[in-house]
């Protein structure tokens, strides 16, 4: 497990992470290099690295060669999803406290987000003016969209809207109330 671990230096999943954000981006490594504050060698030696290991997608036009995500490769989603979990930690720190259940769901729940997706956050709360202040006031790049809803609205929603229900139920659990069943 600790080969595993190691596999990938901070700076490389750094480099891995900027990339991510960015599945439809094709970037060179000199501008890759750049914008992560990189030594352009540092960033190219990874950028080698993270294609043999089919991380990234390689384009060549004329002599550059364009990097992306591959968004084929299982590794690859599972990163952008404890990305997304990774930055939301914050938030649902102070969040749970009036909550008891949330739920990551859609696209940066199964690693399929961009840079224009939206953060699908369900929320079970009895206390919604508190958790809707809380994401007001958590500072993010991406809009969060909550859907907060009370136990009452819960249990009527596999009924109202059973597609919705699922794709919420499909979705990661972030954090659940000790006492809270599970779905």
């Amino acid at each position: 497990m600790f080969k595993i671990m190691n596999k990938y230096s901070k700076k490389t999943l750094e480099l891995l992470a900027f990339l991510a954000r960015r599945p439809l981006t094709k970037m060179y490594g000199r501008e890759i290099a750049k914008s992560i504050k990189m030594s352009v060698g540092g960033a190219n030696q990874i950028l080698r690295s993270l294609a043999r290991a089919k991380m990234l997608s390689v384009e060549k036009k004329g002599r550059m060669l364009f990097y992306s995500v591959n968004m084929g490769n299982p590794e690859v989603k599972q990163f952008k999803v404890f990305i997304n979990v990774s930055e939301l930690n914050p938030l649902i720190d102070k969040i749970k406290m009036h909550s008891d259940r949330i739920i990551l769901y859609g696209s940066c729940a199964d690693g399929n987000d961009t840079e224009k997706s939206d953060v699908d956050l369900f929320v079970l709360t009895e206390e919604k003016d508190a958790v809707n202040a809380e994401i007001r006031r958590f500072k993010t790049d991406r809009k969060i969209k909550p859907v907060l809803a009370s136990h009452n609205e819960f249990l009527n929603l596999k009924e109202k809207d059973k597609a919705f229900y699922e794709q919420v139920t499909a979705g990661k659990e972030l954090w659940v109330r000790e006492n809270e069943l599970r779905i």
